[in-house]
């Protein structure tokens, strides 16, 4: 196994802090939606016997356009924690990675109890809590991958010895 230099790791951070940073904006604007969507929105009744198609037209045709923008930013959000899981890959930092790996598994949680709870006809309300569980864990998580995904930094407070018995010379 290759070791990577603590150089090689720092130049490597940026993309993970960047990508980080553009999950956690994408995460506020899904918070957004879906209080408004909580708040203000009246659900379709949907029974079961629609089934899936009968379900997503029935939400397209009631003007529910939020709706099906809270969904897309959903499916972005995946894809966008894929990316920061790659990133921090490729970073090198063990840390990161974990990080990574854990903020992926709650977006995914919350992606798919929110389908889930979509398809329960907007009425089993423990799927619409675990969605919001994943969001809020998923942002901690990325707010803590933000935090430590900080570059290594060279402490220069406590100097060397060397170079202060250099100086009492």
């Amino acid at each position: 196994m290759r070791m990577i230099k603590s150089d090689q790791v720092n130049n490597r951070l940026p993309a993970v802090r960047i990508s980080v940073g553009v999950i956690l904006s994408l995460l506020v604007l899904q918070f957004l939606m879906g209080m408004w969507l909580n708040l203000f929105a009246t659900f379709p009744t949907i029974s079961t016997s629609f089934g899936m198609m009968g379900i997503m037209g029935s939400i397209m045709a009631g003007g529910m356009g939020l709706l099906i923008a809270h969904m897309m930013s959903g499916f972005l959000l995946v894809f966008a924690s894929v990316a920061v899981l790659a990133f921090s890959a490729y970073s090198g930092r063990t840390d990161v990675v974990l990080l990574g790996i854990a903020g992926l598994a709650l977006i995914v949680l919350a992606g798919i109890s929110g389908l889930i709870f979509m398809f329960s006809g907007f009425q089993n309300n423990l799927y619409s809590y675990l969605m919001a569980v994943g969001f809020i864990f998923a942002f901690l998580v990325y707010s803590l991958g933000l935090f430590i995904s900080r570059p290594y930094a060279k402490s220069t407070m406590f100097p060397s010895t060397a170079s202060q018995d250099n100086q009492l010379s």
